[in-house]
Order: structure tokens, then sequence, then C-alpha cells
């Protein structure tokens, strides 16, 4: 019998090696699996839930995996790229622009097609798990550097349009919650006012697949394999 490969369905292409045991660990696991999932639900011609603006306000439909990734799960120069650069943002970056949890690129030419945060979400927590699953919570990390992704993926969407809409704030000290306060009305209107602008140049921005157990033990909620994908 030949041997067999460790890996992960659709995941043919890659940056990470499935034969290492530090691959199948949380801080790998995390994203491959995701990306895994994607591939999967495309392969049942299934969609994603999609969190965007529509209408100026936020709700949900639905959308294909290849919207989210920019190219057919199934195309055999679809090449994932794991905690990598997306490098069309480094021009707004000065320095060393960080790395995203997936860039997907075409192998044949290293074009980055999609650049994505990944944010494994497990619930329930450790608070909420002998409540009934209604009542389940869960604990979101957000990082820096998604923070730097988002306002990169801003920028390239609205472009010299950004300028228009963003006012100078001027504030004294930004760590001086005091000084930030006074200005808060208006930089939450701004904020308004770029999700608006935002609105029919949205582009998958972060998947947010659900991992949801029966309480606190490691057993899988029947019917849960789920994929968020969220626009900007």
């Amino acid at each position: 019998m030949n041997d067999i490969k460790p890996s992960l369905f659709g995941i043919n292409k890659s940056n990470r090696d499935f034969s290492l045991k530090e691959t199948w660990g949380k801080n790998q696991f995390n994203s491959s699996f995701p990306a895994s999932l994607c591939c999967y639900l495309a392969s049942k011609n299934l969609n994603a839930i999609s969190l965007s603006i529509t209408n100026g306000k936020f709700s949900s439909s639905t959308i294909e995996i290849n919207d989210v990734f920019g190219i057919e799960p199934s195309d055999p120069d679809l090449y994932f790229a794991f905690e990598s650069q997306h490098t069309p943002y480094q021009k707004f970056i000065i320095g060393t622009l960080p790395r995203t949890d997936l860039v997907i690129q075409k192998e044949s030419s290293g074009q980055c097609l999609s650049g994505l945060e990944i944010k494994l979400t497990a619930l329930p927590d450790n608070i909420t798990y002998n409540l009934d699953d209604e009542y389940y919570g869960s604990e979101i990390v957000v990082r820096p550097d998604t923070i730097v992704y988002l306002a990169c993926s801003i920028a390239l969407s609205l472009s010299n349009e950004l300028g228009d809409i963003v006012p100078d704030i001027m504030i004294k000290d930004w760590s001086v919650p005091h000084f930030v306060l006074k200005k808060i009305d208006k930089i939450i209107s701004v904020i308004e006012q770029i999700s608006y602008a935002l609105e029919e140049k949205q582009h998958s921005f972060l998947i947010q697949p659900i991992w949801k157990t029966i309480g606190k033990s490691p057993k899988l909620a029947v019917m849960q394999a789920s994929l968020i994908s969220f626009l900007q």
C-alpha cells in the first residue's frame, strides 16, 4: 500500500507541510481548517453566509466561495499562502507590511487574488458552556494586524474618495480618553460615511468559521459546520 500523505480537503498547493506535527497545532490548524472548509463547501455547491452593508444597513445574505477567494477553489493554479503578506497593500504602509492569515494566489504568476483574516470561533466559552445553547457565548481576539489590513482594504477600495470623506480630526493625544471622547460623535459619523461609501465596492475581508461543541465536551454539535464571510 502506498503511503498516505497527510492533507486537508482542497488544499493541494500551499506553504504548509501537513506531514509535520506542528501544522496540526493551534497556531496553524486555526487557519488551515477554515480554508479547507471553504473548499468543501464549494465542492458541495454550498455558499457561505455573507455579512455586509446593504442599503445602508448591516445585513446577511450568501456568497459563493469563488467570490471569497477570487478564483474557483478547484482551480489547479490556486495556491494557499498562509501567514503571508498581501503585497497590493504594501503601498499604503511605511516599513514592513504585516502578514495576514491567508493570501490566495495564482501559483503560476504569484498574483495575490485575496487577502483574508480568519477567525475560527469556538463556542461555548468557559463561562456559558453550562447554559442552553441559545445563550452560548464565545471569545474573539482581534489582533493589531487585522486593523492594519482593514485600513488598507478601505484605502484600496475608496482611493482618493477617502480624503473627501475623512475630515481633519485634531486630537491632542489619542491615548487620553478625555480628548478622544470630545470628538467621538464626529468619529462615529465618519465611520458611518465610510461604510456607506464602501457599499458598492465591498469584497471579502474576513472569514469566521463556527466551531460549536456540545457544552464543554470535545464532541461537535450536529450540523454546525458553517462559514461566515465578512465583507468590507
